[in-house]
């Protein structure tokens, strides 16, 4: 993913920021930004399939994230092992 967009000066205060961070903070920071990208994607989908059930989107959201063959694997397995809903990938 490039970053081409984002001013060079942007890119050093933000890395200033970062390396200003203890260990804790960036894994929280972390946590944060992969809620937020799941949440922004779950309601990306519900947008474009709507209707949906959880599970359906669910569905979905692996084959975003692990690509459909992947996916399948994931899907079939937490099926085998009676998962049936979980959220983020």
């Amino acid at each position: 993913m490039s970053l081409d967009d984002t001013h060079p000066d942007s890119l050093r205060a933000q890395g200033e920021v970062i390396r200003g961070l203890t260990g804790a903070e960036r894994l929280r920071a972390a946590f944060e930004l992969t809620a937020l990208a799941y949440e922004v994607t779950r309601a990306g989908l519900r947008d474009r399939l709507p209707g949906a059930s959880e599970e359906q989107l669910d569905e979905e959201h692996y084959r975003l994230v692990f690509g459909s063959e992947l996916a399948r694997k994931v899907l079939d397995y937490r099926r085998q092992i009676g998962v049936s809903r979980g959220g983020a990938a």
